[in-house]
């Protein structure tokens, strides 16, 4: 992590079967992660953020059955994000500031100890935020999917009670937010949406309420 390490990920980091950690965060790769990384089915954290990579998410990351944390985030990523990547039993996915168009996949709500998701600043296509992330991550304490081409209205996050930060701004959501029960919300962002009407702070029973 953090040095100058330049060029690209050979195939044959593949063969590392007993690797539990790839760290690699924080220098100048490029070119595109090799499929060969789903061989490594021992791997806790896989950590290629800030880097120069790109092209699309390899789709044999979902063969990741023992990862706990997917940094990604900040790169120049394209592409959808795998289908399957719900297999992952995953605490942390960050794949926040690449360039991921598509859909959002709805089987990431299936990763019920997930806990933080950070998706921000990824042209999606536009879509509402598919309701088993905002029902089933009920370990989730951080949710950010700023400018993400959100659209629709704002969902009943009163599932999520372990929530602490969200942050849903430059979006295009709409409508009146819901009457729900945040009990550990310290910081929420809604800016730059559409929203109308009062948000119903004193139903919520956030302590610390931050509206940038």
């Amino acid at each position: 992590m953090w040095n100058s390490l330049s060029g690209s990920i050979p195939p044959s980091i593949g063969n590392l079967l007993s690797l539990e950690l790839l760290l690699l965060n924080g220098n100048s790769f490029t070119g595109h992660l090799p499929d060969e990384i789903g061989n490594l089915v021992n791997l806790d954290r896989l950590q290629v953020d800030q880097n120069k990579f790109s092209g699309p998410i390899p789709s044999t990351l979902t063969k990741l059955v023992n990862a706990k944390h997917l940094h990604m985030n900040d790169n120049a990523f394209d592409g959808s994000i795998p289908s399957g990547l719900g297999r992952i039993p995953a605490i942390h996915i960050l794949l926040d500031n690449n360039n991921l168009t598509g859909k959002l996949p709805p089987d990431i709500g299936n990763i019920s100890q997930l806990q933080i998701l950070q998706l921000d600043n990824n042209p999606f296509d536009a879509q509402e935020i598919p309701s088993t992330y905002t029902t089933s991550l009920v370990q989730l304490i951080k949710l950010s999917m700023k400018n993400c081409n959100l659209r629709g209205s704002m969902p009943d996050l009163s599932a999520l009670t372990k929530l602490q930060s969200l942050d849903l701004s430059k979006n295009q959501m709409d409508g009146v937010f819901p009457n729900m029960s945040l009990p550990s919300l310290i910081t929420i962002d809604l800016s730059n949406n559409q929203f109308t009407g009062d948000i119903p702070v004193e139903a919520a029973g956030i302590e610390t309420l931050e509206l940038m």
